[in-house]
């Protein structure tokens, strides 16, 4: 059971985070969390493709996709951090 995590930061003290998790029949199911200052501001489950439109608390509009990574970019991941294999 795999389960990864994913933090990137922006600009204006914004962050979001994208957590994937294993359910207990072995689904992944994947959240986004979209903070500001420190104060979480949404939470949503992202749908590939889909861009999903924030309202930051200062009124700035912001809109966030997320889509599946493929096997190319994890590899070219692993390479940049050293090694590893994909099983």
């Amino acid at each position: 059971m795999k389960c990864i995590t994913v933090l990137a930061v922006a600009a204006m003290s914004a962050s979001f985070g994208a957590s994937a998790s294993c359910s207990k029949d072995g689904t992944r199911t994947q959240s986004v969390y979209l903070s500001v200052e420190g104060k979480q501001v949404e939470r949503w489950t992202p749908t590939p493709g889909e861009i999903h439109r924030a309202r930051l608390p200062g009124g700035f509009v912001v809109g966030i996709q997320i889509d599946p990574a493929t096997p190319e970019k994890y590899r070219e991941t692993l390479d940049k951090r050293g090694g590893g294999s994909m099983s």
